[in-house]
């Protein structure tokens, strides 16, 4: 009974003072907002769970082969999707450049239940590049193809369609095909040959464990050094 006196007494005040009242009611609307962003996080955070419960890029267009795609040029793109079911998918990754949105490259993936995979797949730009940008930009679909359907998976987000950036390669582009333990001495001696001929320091660094496994990973390059014959050990590069 003496709680309820108070809190009749509290109101009581508030209404008798126009100066209380209208802080009430500034604190109930802050409050009433709080509580609707709190609800709004809520759900979007349950959505994204329950999207989870599906195959997923977690990277649908990152660096492969020398890392960048010339204009008019075949290149390769890595990809790294993941499948938290407890069941195998086969899924379809496809990705159009911005600039050429009718021509579609794509490959099949299979992967196992609760894991993570990382692919790749070659890619050939578009034969004019920005004027403007040093980036193609590109779009992503993932589809399930595990009963031949092809039904559209969306992104975590909802959207259909995951966005990404490729570096567009420069012309006179050498690559470098070294032991990580050797890299710092031949790299200079690479600086040392471009700068001669006039070139910018640029050039694509190819590790041993990373190297392209088609001749289209190496499309945009015009020299390629390489400086361990341990690549020797390696057949599709060297068919490459």
């Amino acid at each position: 009974m003496v709680r309820k006196a108070r809190c009749l007494f509290y109101i009581w005040k508030i209404l008798k003072s126009p100066m209380q009242l209208t802080k009430f009611m500034r604190a109930a609307l802050l409050w009433r907002s709080v509580a609707a962003v709190l609800l709004v996080l809520c759900g979007a955070l349950t959505g994204f769970a329950q999207d989870r419960s599906s195959p997923a890029y977690i990277n649908s267009a990152g660096n492969a082969g020398v890392g960048s795609c010339r204009a008019g040029k075949w290149g390769m793109v890595s990809v790294r999707l993941t499948n938290p079911t407890n069941s195998p998918v086969r899924v379809t990754s496809v990705l159009s450049f911005d600039r050429q949105s009718d021509v579609q490259f794509g490959r099949d993936i299979w992967i196992p239940p609760r894991t993570l995979r990382t692919t790749w797949y070659p890619v050939r730009a578009p034969e004019k590049a920005p004027a403007t940008s040093r980036i193609w930009e590109v779009q992503s679909m993932l589809f399930d193809a595990t009963d031949d359907s092809e039904t559209p998976i969306p992104a975590p987000s909802g959207e259909m369609w995951s966005e990404n950036l490729i570096p567009i390669g420069r012309d006179h582009l050498t690559g470098l095909i070294v032991d990580r333990d050797n890299s710092d001495a031949l790299r200079e001696l690479v600086w040392a040959a471009r700068l001669s001929r006039r070139y910018a320091k640029n050039y694509a660094q190819l590790w041993l464990d990373q190297l392209p496994r088609t001749a289209a990973g190496l499309d945009s390059l015009d020299h390629l050094v390489i400086a361990d014959n341990q690549v020797l050990n390696d057949p599709a590069a060297c068919t490459a």
